[in-house]
C-alpha cells in the first residue's frame, strides 16, 4: 500500500536533505515548535467552539479532547482540590 503523497518527488528529495542537514537537534526544535503549533491552534479551536466557558472548563475540554474524558476527570479532580481551578 503506498502513502498518498501531494509532494513532486524533487521536493520530497530536497526536504529530506534538509532535514538530514538539520541534525537531531534541529529536527527536534522542528518538532517541537510544530506540536506547540498544533496545541495553539487546537486550544484557539475550543476556545472558539465553547465561548461561555472559563478558561478552566476550556482547559478541561482539550485534555478531554486530546487526552480523553478519564484524563480529564483526574486532572479536573487534581486542580480543584489544588484550588487551581480559576487559575488554568
Amino acid at each position: 500500500m503506498s502513502i498518498p503523497n501531494d509532494t513532486s518527488p524533487d521536493a520530497d528529495r530536497v526536504q529530506v536533505a534538509l532535514l538530514r542537514q538539520a541534525g537531531a537537534a534541529g529536527r527536534f526544535r522542528k518538532m517541537a515548535s510544530l506540536s506547540h503549533s498544533v496545541m495553539l491552534l487546537s486550544k484557539r479551536a475550543v476556545a472558539r467552539r465553547n465561548p461561555g466557558l472559563s478558561s478552566f472548563e476550556k482547559a478541561m475540554a482539550f485534555v478531554s479532547l486530546h487526552y480523553g474524558a478519564e484524563l480529564e476527570r483526574k486532572v479536573r479532580q487534581f486542580l480543584t482540590a489544588r484550588g487551581q481551578n480559576e487559575r488554568v
